[in-house]
């Protein structure tokens, strides 16, 4: 009898660890840009095209394509909000620059119908 107890006692400790284990394996922890920094990036790029004489939209993701700032430059058009986030997303979410995409698009005519995914950007086009 105490055999059987200490067998069930080692079996239940053991299904325990293992949960465990694979419950530390599912989390992840991943480190973000804080709201400053990408708020100092959008800025940065929107002073820099403005320099240029562009009017631009700077928009920021973070790695999942969450945008974390977004800055407009005066006179920049109404249309550049939606395009800066939607390459900004593209890159993020490619990890590429839609310069590499685009360019890969007419290269490759596998690649050639990324262009008709909603929301995604191959657009060629940065100031800095």
């Amino acid at each position: 009898m105490k055999t059987t107890f200490k067998l069930r006692a080692v079996a239940a400790l053991a299904l325990s660890l293992s949960f465990a284990a694979a419950q530390a394996q599912a989390v992840r922890t991943e480190k973000n840009m804080s709201l400053e920094l990408a708020s100092q990036i959008a800025s940065a790029t929107v002073a820099a095209c403005t320099a240029n004489g562009y009017a631009v939209t700077a928009t920021v993701v973070d790695r999942a394509g969450t945008v974390r700032a977004v800055m407009r430059a005066d006179n920049a058009g109404a249309h550049t909000l939606g395009a800066s986030q939607q390459k900004a997303w593209t890159s993020a979410s490619a990890k590429n620059t839609t310069l590499a995409m685009m360019e890969g698009a007419q290269k490759n005519p596998a690649a050639a119908n990324l262009v008709n995914i909603p929301g995604f950007c191959c657009w060629a086009g940065a100031c800095l």
